[in-house]
């Protein structure tokens, strides 16, 4: 990370896209934006690892759909703490995130 990145508080660019999506997903969660999640993302119903609040990934290949949104981003949001996906606030979660 360059000198001028850590003089302004800000991480790397791909930690920050990384939090953009998770927050974003949050805000679907939410309801905060109207963007349905494909209905190949379920919850997960086991509760032997992780938060309570995980999905389930379908299996995706190596095609495109590997790298796109949903996949990428559920992945990251699987790997978040009990008490961050718990949140109630946009604010309170973005703080969360940059915690971690």
């Amino acid at each position: 990370m360059t000198n001028t990145l850590k003089s302004i508080g800000w991480g790397s660019l791909e930690s920050r896209r990384a939090d953009i999506k998770v927050t974003t997903l949050f805000n679907i969660r939410q309801g905060n934006l109207e963007v349905p999640i494909p209905p190949d993302y379920k919850p997960h119903h086991l509760s032997t690892r992780g938060h309570s609040q995980r999905y389930q990934l379908p299996h995706t290949g190596k095609g495109p759909l590997l790298h796109s949104f949903y996949p990428t981003t559920a992945r990251m949001w699987n790997k978040l703490r009990e008490e961050t996906v718990q949140c109630e606030t946009v604010e309170e979660f973005k703080a969360q995130v940059r915690a971690n």
